[in-house]
């Protein structure tokens, strides 16, 4: 029968009491490496999104306020010269269009090459629903019935018909492809309906693929702010992401990064720490 001598008996004492404290010290480790993760996302991506959302907002502000001055001009002065140069000085749009209850009868450029009667019919279908506002009036993301590109209207009353403006999405999609942040980290954007109007898989842009099911997109859909984690099928990875509201226009900018991008400077602290502690503890059963 095996019987310990009183020396083993208390190296392993001495072994035990030494390694308690470091797996105590690990536990409090890896539970700080997971708060510090979402601490640096609200520090980091979360302050990305709110400040991505702040020029999208006054951009489509902007172009309401535009289209609204347009209505007034063209109340005032009817169908000038001014109106076609007033058209082609603002940036907002890519086409403006009057339309009244006999059709379509102006837009602006009047150089466009794209018009067609098929798509005045298509724009006349898609602003049918608007026929009886008295205010002004925004669609989520539609196909441009000209260009076939992804497009808003903006829809102004005027008296004897309505101001339909085509917004140009380019200047939205260049600001959010303009932010980079780690190895695969970026910003996406979507309507107020949840489709995206701006996301790296461009197939999804001209798809205008909708992705409200997502629980991140839900929450920013009901005009919150804060930090998510989600699974990106794109990327195919847990990602955690800030994501905040447009004021009144109800579009939702979502900043995601690989979690384990934030994991991997921590996990390698953890890693330096464990190698520490392995070695004081080898030190410690010398010693004993």
């Amino acid at each position: 029968m095996y019987r310990p001598s009183l020396r083993h008996i208390l190296i392993t004492v001495f072994a035990v009491v030494c390694t308690l404290p470091v797996l105590m010290l690990a536990g409090w480790m890896y539970y700080g490496v997971q708060s510090q993760t979402m601490q640096e996302a609200r520090d980091k991506n979360q302050l990305l999104s709110q400040n991505l959302a702040t020029p999208i907002y006054t951009y489509l502000a902007g172009a309401r306020q535009s289209l609204a001055i347009f209505g007034v001009l063209i109340n005032h002065s009817g169908d000038t010269p001014i109106m076609a140069s007033t058209a082609s000085l603002q940036g907002y749009f890519d086409t403006i269009v009057l339309r009244t209850p006999q059709g379509i009868v102006r837009r602006w450029p009047e150089t466009a090459r794209y018009y067609s009667a098929r798509g005045d019919t298509a724009l006349a279908a898609q602003v049918l629903p608007f026929l009886r506002l008295k205010k002004m009036a925004h669609t989520g993301l539609v196909r441009n019935p000209y260009t076939g590109t992804p497009t808003v209207l903006f829809i102004q009353p005027v008296p004897g018909g309505q101001v339909i403006g085509l917004l140009n999405l380019k200047p939205v999609v260049a600001l959010g492809r303009n932010i980079h942040f780690g190895k695969r980290g970026h910003a996406a954007i979507t309507d107020q309906y949840g489709r995206i109007v701006l996301h790296p898989n461009s197939q999804w842009i001209d798809q205008m693929r909708s992705i409200a099911d997502w629980p991140i997109i839900q929450a920013g859909l009901r005009g919150g702010t804060g930090v998510a984690t989600f699974y990106s099928p794109f990327i195919k990875q847990d990602m955690v992401a800030g994501y905040a509201a447009v004021p009144e226009f109800n579009w939702v900018v979502i900043t995601p990064q690989p979690l384990a991008e934030f994991r991997q400077r921590a996990y390698a602290t953890l890693r330096t720490a464990g190698w520490v502690a392995a070695g004081s503890l080898l030190v410690a059963l010398l010693l004993a």
